[in-house]
């Protein structure tokens, strides 16, 4: 496993959810000032949502030991955050 496989597949997960998160942003708050439109929405994001995730989908079935690694990174993160977030309160 390189570093670049690890990175292609960890920055795809990421910019999967961005994605995401503007569509959930949209559907929950209609009533917010848009400073960009998206072209083409809900087309564009959908699209690129679709087609990412068939990229994540078939990078997991190619390299299961990079995906492994990359699931593992993300619990940490997510464990780390959970801890910080509740040290905070």
């Amino acid at each position: 496993m390189t570093t670049l496989q690890w990175l292609r597949n960890q920055s795809g997960v990421f910019v999967t959810l961005t994605v995401l998160g503007v569509i959930v942003t949209r559907v929950r708050h209609p009533e917010r000032a848009r400073p960009f439109r998206v072209p083409l929405y809900p087309l564009t994001p959908l699209v690129f949502v679709a087609v990412t995730g068939w990229t994540i989908v078939e990078s997991i079935r190619y390299a299961q030991e990079v995906a492994l690694f990359g699931v593992a990174t993300i619990a940490a993160g997510g464990a780390l955050y959970l801890g910080l977030r509740a040290r905070a309160r």
